[in-house]
């Protein structure tokens, strides 16, 4: 994944005393500037850089930034407006400043922000709402943007490239592929790539474990080691077989 990075640039006013005056600018303010806010430099908001969106624009509207530009974030999260482009859900794009108003480039694609949990705004492309996590040890969640799932196998672990693995990634059966972990049996997860192939982070809040995909059929294969039960989830693979996990 490439993640563009930027630097606000900010405005020093120093040796200042308590003789010091400042013009307003004509705009009633005290600041010397001409914006009509008080935090001393040349834009609209109010978060003391010069940049129009600084650290506090919203992704998920665009508020912050103006009507040519697109906010963005980066690995530790913090938000910059950049300028806009012309990519819509599913264009395939080198940095965000190639993707339109109220999307992100996440993994060589445009891709929109979405509602955690909800996720409306991904319906129209038949999409689901998935996190993006990034950073050295990849656990820093960004945000939340629209993927159109590749509806690989889980059981077979068919249908995904570049060393990717099949996962479930909503209860009612999508499937996408993603980057594997290191979890077995049992092993506490957050995030379905804390398991390896062939095993899905389910439970609670805080209280998730990798378990194993089985073939929810007598005979069926993948089966469960070790006296454990596999138990179904209400819906099949592409190939129809019914998906279940060890337990």
């Amino acid at each position: 994944m490439r993640v563009m990075t930027f630097l606000g640039i900010w405005t020093l006013l120093a040796g200042c005393d308590s003789g010091s005056s400042f013009s307003d600018g004509g705009d009633g303010d005290t600041d010397g500037d001409t914006d009509g806010d008080t935090d001393a430099d040349t834009d609209a908001d109010t978060d003391g850089d010069t940049d129009t969106g600084g650290g506090d624009c919203d992704l998920l509207t665009g508020e912050g930034c103006a009507e040519d530009e697109n906010c963005t974030t980066d690995m530790s999260n913090g938000r910059s407006c950049v300028a806009v482009g012309t990519g819509v859900q599913g264009d395939t794009c080198g940095n965000t400043e190639e993707c339109a108003r109220l999307h992100y480039c996440h993994q060589g694609v445009c891709s929109r922000w979405c509602t955690p949990g909800a996720g409306a705004e991904c319906d129209e492309y038949e999409a689901v709402c998935s996190a993006v996590v990034v950073g050295s040890d990849g656990t820093t969640e960004i945000g939340n943007v629209c993927k159109i799932p590749a509806n690989c196998d889980v059981l077979e672990q068919s249908g995904c490239e570049g060393g990717e693995v099949c996962f479930v990634v909503r209860d009612n059966g999508v499937f996408d592929c993603g980057g594997a972990g290191a979890g077995g049996q049992g092993d506490a997860c957050t995030y379905l790539n804390d398991c390896q192939q062939g095993f899905q982070c389910d439970g609670p809040d805080g209280a998730a474990v990798c378990k194993q995909y089985c073939a929810d059929a007598d005979g069926g294969t993948p089966a469960c080691d070790g006296g454990l039960d596999c138990v179904g989830q209400g819906f099949e693979t592409p190939a129809g077989v019914r998906v279940g996990y060890c337990e």
